[in-house]
């Protein structure tokens, strides 16, 4: 028998998924999708989005995002209040000016992301990696979209910054709200979509395990792989390595390591190669980034060794012959 409880909020539920699937409907090549994520905390709901093309980042860090939120109604609530703004003025990217004022204490991130939005050249310096590298030479939009939203991923307060990321700190307990993120002023040169979210208070998001790697050996040098399907939660991810039976692992990658699988590749596999010493006994582990910047727990600790894998010298067949005495 259905509650009274439940009623209210599947009639709330099934007219917005409605409006979805009106949506849809009107959905075409040119429409860019808005993807967004929730992470419910104990007091408060940190949001994440991102356009899905370059065109549309370009527009929406100038215009900015509306995000709304309705709470859905219980069995004590005679109406339902409709969605209400979170912000007074659009979340969009910050200025060069307000992007110093916010990163006094530059990171990484926040020097890779500033250096992305603005089109400008990174200084060479010790913080330099192989990824900012190629951010560097990238002259392509696709390329810059893609590295700003992978650093975006990396780091909240990053996010926050380009305006792809709220906390929401005003949430109540015992509550459940559908939020909705949507560009803040339309183009003629793309169609937007509306991203929905639902939040129950009572179910506190936790950071997954990460699952451990297969390992394989070879001469000098030791393949981590894993499924990048099964580790979907993450989009970048942290190799620890300790040696001789130590517990003292050490980070591999300074920046976290990402790769995408091309198609050829079966199962989606990613992979991570690293020269070591033969005859060494080397234990990994991984750790997951959640594009909210939260690290996994480390997976569980997988030992192998590298050996010499020269196949020996052929054998020398000497043939013997009978010398007859003087």
């Amino acid at each position: 028998m259905m509650s009274k409880r439940t009623l209210p909020i599947l009639i709330f539920l099934v007219f917005f998924k409605a409006v979805l699937m009106g949506q849809t409907d009107e959905v075409k090549r040119d429409t860019c999708r808005i993807i967004a994520l929730k992470n419910c905390k104990a007091d408060s709901v940190l949001l994440r989005w991102a356009p899905s093309m370059p065109l549309a980042w370009n527009h929406a860090k100038n215009v900015g995002f509306w995000i709304e939120r309705a709470e859905v109604p219980d069995s004590t609530e005679a109406n339902t209040k409709g969605f209400e703004k979170l912000n007074q003025t659009p979340i969009k990217a910050l200025s060069s000016e307000q992007w110093d004022n916010r990163f006094k204490n530059p990171t990484r991130n926040s020097s890779v992301a500033k250096a992305l939005l603005f089109n400008t050249y990174l200084e060479k310096s010790k913080m330099a990696t192989d990824l900012e590298s190629i951010i560097d030479h990238a002259n392509s939009e696709e390329m810059v979209f893609g590295f700003t939203m992978l650093y975006a991923d990396q780091d909240m307060e990053v996010a926050k910054a380009l305006g792809l990321g709220f906390n929401d700190k005003t949430i109540k307990n015992n509550k459940e709200y559908l939020y909705r993120i949507y560009l803040a002023d339309t183009s003629n040169l793309f169609k937007s979509d509306t991203a929905f979210l639902y939040v129950n208070t009572n179910e506190i998001d936790k950071v997954p395990p990460m699952r451990a790697p297969v390992v394989e050996y070879g001469d000098q040098q030791i393949t981590l792989k894993w499924l990048k399907s099964k580790t979907q939660q993450f989009n970048s991810f942290y190799i620890q390595r300790a040696e001789n039976e130590s517990d003292d692992f050490r980070t591999l990658n300074s920046a976290p390591f990402v790769k995408i699988s091309t198609g050829g590749e079966k199962g989606d596999m990613i992979s991570y190669t690293d020269s070591v010493e033969n005859y060494t006994q080397y234990t990994y582990r991984l750790v997951g980034i959640t594009p909210f910047g939260e690290k996994s727990a480390p997976s569980f600790p997988v030992k192998v060794m590298a050996n010499d894998q020269t196949p020996p010298n052929p054998a020398l067949i000497v043939k013997v012959t009978e010398v007859e005495k003087q």
